[in-house]
Formats: C-alpha cells, sequence, structure tokens
C-alpha cells in the first residue's frame, strides 16, 4: 500500500510538474504488484490499470526520448503490453518505438493494425510521418484533418499538406495554406515564420475551389482504405 501511494503521488506530480524526472521512480514502479496491473471501474467508466496509467506517462513524448531513457522503461513496456496486448495505447508506444529503432515496416503494420479499430486523427498524421510515398502522405493528412473534430487542431495538418504539395500541386498547397492561415488567426494562435515564407513563396498562384478539394479529401478515403487493408 506505501509503494502504491508513492507510485500515485509520482503520477500526480508528472500531472501537474512540467519536465518531472518521473523516470526516478522507477524502483517503485518495479515493485507494483499483480493488482497494481488490474483494469478497475470509476464512476461508471473503465479505467487503465495503475501500472498501465504509469507507462502511458513514462512514454509521453517518446519520440524526444534517447536510447538510455528507452532502455530504462522497456522492461515495464513489456510487461504492460503482455497485460494489455491490444490496447491502444500500448500499441501506438510499439509503433513509435518500431520507427525509432528504423523498424518502419512494423511500424506501419502496427499503425495499420490500430487504423483498422480507431479513426483517431493524430494515428493518421503519425503514420504519413513515416510513409515515403507523397500520395499516400497526402492521402493520410486529408484524414487526419477529416478525423480531427476540433478546428485549431486541424491548422498543424493543413501546413504538413501545404508542404507536400507546394511542388507538384501548387494550387493546392495555397488552398491548405489559407486553411492554415484562417484556422490560426480565428483561434489566435502562433502563425509561424515558415508557413509565411511559404506563402510568401506561392502568392502568385491562385488557390483551387472548395469543391476542387473535397474532391481530393473524398479520394484520399479510398486511397487510405487500400493502404491499411
Amino acid at each position: 500500500m506505501g509503494n502504491r501511494a508513492i507510485v500515485n503521488a509520482a503520477l500526480t506530480l508528472d500531472k501537474n510538474i512540467d519536465n518531472f524526472n518521473l523516470v526516478y521512480f522507477m524502483p517503485y514502479f518495479n515493485r507494483m504488484t499483480e493488482s497494481d496491473w488490474q483494469p478497475y471501474v470509476a464512476q461508471g467508466h473503465p479505467v487503465p490499470s495503475l501500472g498501465q496509467q504509469v507507462v502511458n506517462h513514462l512514454l509521453k513524448n517518446l519520440s524526444q526520448r534517447d536510447a538510455k531513457y528507452i532502455d530504462t522503461i522497456a522492461g515495464l513496456f513489456r510487461t504492460a503490453l503482455q497485460k494489455s496486448p491490444n490496447y491502444k495505447g500500448n500499441l501506438r508506444h510499439l509503433a513509435q518505438m518500431h520507427a525509432l529503432f528504423g523498424k518502419k515496416e512494423d511500424a506501419v503494420a502496427t499503425y495499420k493494425k490500430l487504423l483498422h479499430r480507431y479513426q483517431d486523427s493524430y494515428l493518421y498524421a503519425e503514420l504519413a510521418k513515416i510513409i515515403h510515398n507523397p500520395s499516400e502522405k497526402i492521402a493520410l493528412y486529408c484524414m487526419a484533418i477529416s478525423k480531427q473534430r476540433k478546428e485549431e487542431y486541424r491548422a498543424k495538418y493543413h501546413l504538413e499538406l501545404a508542404v507536400l504539395m507546394q511542388n507538384t500541386l501548387p494550387a493546392r498547397a495555397v488552398y491548405e495554406l489559407q486553411r492554415y492561415f484562417d484556422i490560426r488567426k480565428r483561434h489566435q494562435q502562433h502563425i509561424s515564420a515558415f508557413a509565411n515564407r511559404l506563402m510568401d513563396q506561392l502568392k502568385t498562384t491562385k488557390p483551387v475551389s472548395d469543391e476542387d478539394e473535397r474532391l481530393l479529401y473524398y479520394r484520399a478515403q479510398a486511397a487510405v482504405n487500400k493502404l491499411i487493408n
């Protein structure tokens, strides 16, 4: 019970303090018991086990971690994966680890498995980052935009599309870049210097119509379905 109290306190601190050194508490995490790995229900909603919550916190911002950090937490992650092999968070982190260690085919296969079951916007975007085919990348970012309910989170994907299409499909690139600017201004968000430079480079290009771009998004759905199947 004392160990469990320390683990819970560490998670609370990690939630409230930026750059908190959560990995310092690994000795306590490694002493968690079987009961700490049992999911439970709170106020009528399923809640991941304490052990799974710890792993979720440890694997935040995985792409920014070094090999030493990953090696430190790898054993705990393996335990989480054994306990809940189909848990979305575990599969996502597995895909990210594959990508970090250069196992692209394994990463792509894991993301495809996830997208068979889940339609989260960020999953499409993360897969797009490790796919090299430009047409498939464009289709995946289109899906990331389509599946993102919150407009303010779509802006970054519009910018990604503009970058991908600036040389081959400049009229579409301008359309996507305008969407980026519109959303950022509407939500009073920062507009990157890179986006301003790109807009300046494409300022003489006329954007496609709304109807033309909607057709691209319609075709993207079929292209992504083909990719993940």
